[in-house]
């Protein structure tokens, strides 16, 4: 029973991975998107032992993965420009800085980045564990 429920699990966190996934791709380009993605999962892919505390029984990065999810996310960062509205004219201007806003909506996207790296992790570890028996 363990094991169907386990599969179960793993098939819906999966399932609801994939849509999140698609979701954030799919709207990534639309003109009022308020995020951009770094692809920190292709950093990631098959590096867990690596990057990750995986082997003490710990999904966090460590600090090689750290230091990976920060080049990742400078490198998107860098590749956008902003636009930001000078107080003097009511006019936009371009700039390579970070426009000035309410970060509620960053943060709540880091945090399902971040739920979403860990999920793919974990499925990840499980798939190695399967291998392996």
């Amino acid at each position: 029973i363990e094991k169907i429920e386990q599969k179960q699990t793993n098939d819906f966190i999966r399932k609801k991975i994939k849509a999140l996934n698609s979701s954030i791709e799919t709207h990534r380009n639309d003109e009022n998107a308020e995020y951009m993605v770094a692809d920190v999962y292709s950093d990631f892919y098959g590096k867990a032992n690596e990057l990750t505390r995986i082997n003490d029984m710990d999904i966090h990065p460590n600090q090689k993965g750290h230091d990976a999810i920060s080049k990742c996310v400078d490198k998107t960062i860098r590749m956008e420009r902003y636009t930001y509205n000078t107080k003097a004219k009511d006019t936009a201007a371009q700039s390579n800085s970070i426009k000035e806003r309410d970060n509620t909506t960053e943060i709540a996207i880091a945090i399902s980045v971040f739920a979403a790296l860990v999920a793919i992790i974990i499925a990840i570890v499980i798939r190695a564990k399967k291998q392996k028996h």
